[in-house]
């Protein structure tokens, strides 16, 4: 009886145990239920915040949509298919939705977001001097003597108001003069891990200007982190451009020894609530080494018309890799063409050089926007 007694009471508990294992995935599967890492996030206006989807992995999610109750609030683009990316546009509040199918089941997230309004002052205008070209602040070589000057119309609400860009050399020598590391997103708006800075490994002079941190907060890393400058109030729209700089990977950057593929680029958006930014110019890559500097040159043609204009250098892959530039120059080799439009459109220039198209340009978007000379006239009668 005594062995039949410990018998019974072994059977007994492998059953339990049996039960046990049987239940332990069905409470994995519950606590795994995706969710935000966050359901509310404050932020202001001209920020951006990046936002997770927790408790599941990238490779079991098959879609991920994003969308916003108010674009005119907040925007929001996804980030692969696990996070996404939120940026306040003007004060007031707005709800994320992020829809998020794993199997056959779609399990939408709510974020809600309150914009704040900015709180960094406006760039007060310094009267240009007589000769004076800017854009941010670097050194300006005198203008080019072919280079003709734009008359602005006789009421331009549209023109900007800055000299059109004929010049502009940057060495670093003084600063970075307006120079930023692009895509520097962190959380609730604070800056990511993006870090433009001054070097002491110059083409020429004592400084250059070197880009670290391009991992950013999800250290997956991106090809677009790269030094940029914003030339949206003077680069002369319809006018075609020269940039020349020299490029290099950091001498103690030995992960890179073999060299890395760079490319200048261009982001430019049509509207203030356009979400996308079509790339002009995309140039060739170009291979820079460890051990010297490569000098680069491109030629490129602006497009006539456009909302904001940025010029940054980007990576082939290498979305971790540092890189140094130095002795960036970009020069008016000819101005806009005047050409025939229909009223109400602009010819716009495709990425693949193929030839201009006409672009219908949005009745409510005349002020504010940056367009050919010609162009504004034309629009204008």
């Amino acid at each position: 009886m005594h062995r039949n007694a410990r018998r019974t009471l072994a059977a007994a508990l492998a059953l339990a145990l049996a039960a046990g294992t049987l239940t332990a995935p069905a409470s994995a599967d519950a606590a795994k239920k995706p969710k935000l890492s966050k359901t509310s996030l404050a932020l202001k206006a001209g920020k951006s915040a990046k936002v997770k989807i927790k408790n599941v992995k990238a490779k079991k999610v098959k879609k991920l949509t994003v969308k916003t109750s108010a674009k005119k609030t907040a925007t929001v683009k996804k980030n692969g298919k696990t996070a996404f990316t939120v940026t306040g546009k003007k004060k007031g509040s707005a709800t994320i939705t992020a829809g998020v199918k794993v199997g056959k089941k779609t399990t939408n997230l709510k974020l809600r977001v309150k914009v704040a309004a900015s709180t960094v002052p406006s760039k007060t205008p310094v009267p240009p001097a007589p000769s004076a070209v800017p854009p941010a602040t670097g050194t300006q070589a005198p203008p080019a003597a072919s280079a003709p000057a734009t008359q602005a119309p006789s009421d331009p609400p549209s023109v900007p108001t800055a000299t059109p860009l004929t010049n502009y050399f940057e060495d670093f020598e003084n600063g970075l003069n307006g120079w930023y590391g692009r895509g520097n997103e962190g959380e609730n708006g604070e800056p990511g891990t993006i870090k433009l800075e001054l070097s002491d490994e110059a083409h020429s002079g004592s400084h250059s200007a070197l880009i670290t941190g391009r991992e950013g907060v999800d250290g997956e890393g991106h090809e677009w982190n790269g030094p940029a400058i914003d030339l949206t109030d003077t680069i002369m729209p319809g006018g075609k451009y020269r940039a020349t700089f020299y490029a290099k990977v950091p001498s103690d950057a030995t992960t890179y020894k073999r060299g890395i593929d760079i490319m200048l680029s261009g982001a430019m958006s049509y509207s203030e609530d356009d979400e996308t930014f079509e790339n002009y110019p995309r140039d060739t890559w170009h291979k820079i080494p460890i051990d010297d500097w490569k000098e680069i040159s491109v030629e490129f043609t602006v497009p006539e018309y456009f909302q904001s204009y940025i010029l940054y250098v980007e990576t082939h892959g290498f979305g971790k890799a540092p890189f140094l530039i130095d002795d960036f120059r970009l020069e008016l080799v000819a101005a806009p063409v005047a050409a025939e439009h229909p009223r109400g459109v602009c010819a716009v220039h495709p990425r693949d050089g193929s030839g201009s198209e006409l672009r219908p340009v949005p009745e409510q978007q005349h002020a504010g926007v940056h367009q050919a000379p010609f162009q504004q006239h034309h629009d204008g009668e």
